[in-house]
């Protein structure tokens, strides 16, 4: 195997690495707040941005998924308890949000079909991302376990 053309040390790949942490934040908050003006200040229709909402979208839920994969964030063992109360809060969060968005951003009153049909689809939404995310956890950590024997 050759030389590689530019020699790096472990502080040119630490400073590497920060920098490009940092940049994918910005790209996702600048990818976020982009759908959301084409949406609520040029009042554009979903089919306009739906590319970027679900670019957006599938790069946060595999990122975080890998993220507790690899093992760069250590998890406590959390009680049935704790998720249950992290679950509620996420669900409470998500419809809350999408209340607000559909009576106060877009002006569409919600009757109580709506609200329950809303509800249900923030609670199956997160309750698979909330499985997900303790099944990514628990195999990164095997993997770990593994890896340390």
């Amino acid at each position: 195997m050759g030389r590689a053309p530019v020699p790096l040390d472990e502080r040119n790949v630490e400073s590497i690495r920060k920098v490009c942490t940092v940049m994918y934040g910005v790209t996702m908050v600048l990818l976020a707040l982009a759908a959301l003006y084409r949406q609520f200040a040029l009042g554009q229709a979903t089919h306009e941005f739906e590319d970027i909402a679900v670019i957006l979208t599938a790069n946060v839920i595999v990122g975080l998924a890998a993220i507790l994969y690899f093992g760069g964030v250590a998890l406590p063992r959390l009680s049935p308890k704790a998720l249950a109360v992290a679950y509620g809060a996420f669900v409470l969060l998500g419809f809350g949000f999408t209340v607000f968005k559909y009576t106060v951003l877009l002006d569409q009153p919600m009757g109580a079909a709506a609200l329950w049909g809303n509800f249900l689809t923030v609670a199956t939404i997160c309750a698979l991302l909330t499985g997900l995310y303790i099944l990514a956890a628990y195999l990164g950590h095997r993997r770990l376990e593994k890896q340390a024997r």
